[in-house]
């Protein structure tokens, strides 16, 4: 599955316009927070009943929908990855790269499939 790169002004791992994993950070009465979540295969019907990380008008998706329809379009290693790998190129040379840091504790699997894990650090001062 061929990631599309950086979204301006949006967190997180997409593949076209469908959102595949989420990013999130938080430091709140001093506490740092943060959290890492990625789609494997979950029921994606229940976002339906959500604004997904606040995004309207944005699909969800799922590394298992994603391989899915790959599957079904017939597209292993055909044109459709040469096509996207070449997008994808242009769209690291026109957006730049992104890149994070940092440590975490825990891990954990949702209920339907999706895989996240977190850390938060202790009060400072």
């Amino acid at each position: 599955v061929e990631a599309r790169g950086r979204v301006p002004d949006m967190t997180g791992a997409w593949v076209g316009d469908r959102k595949l994993g989420a990013v999130g950070v938080q430091i709140s009465g001093g506490v740092s927070t943060h959290g890492l979540a990625f789609n494997h295969d979950p029921d994606l019907s229940m976002f339906d009943h959500i604004v997904p990380c606040g995004l309207h008008g944005r699909a969800v998706t799922s590394l298992a929908r994603e391989l899915a329809e790959r599957e079904r379009d017939g597209d292993e290693g055909g044109e459709g990855d040469r096509q996207r790998q070449r997008q994808r190129q242009r769209d690291n040379h026109e957006g730049g790269g992104e890149g994070s840091g940092g440590s975490g504790s825990g891990r954990g699997v949702g209920n339907g499939g999706s895989t996240g894990s977190g850390s938060g650090s202790g009060r400072s001062g």
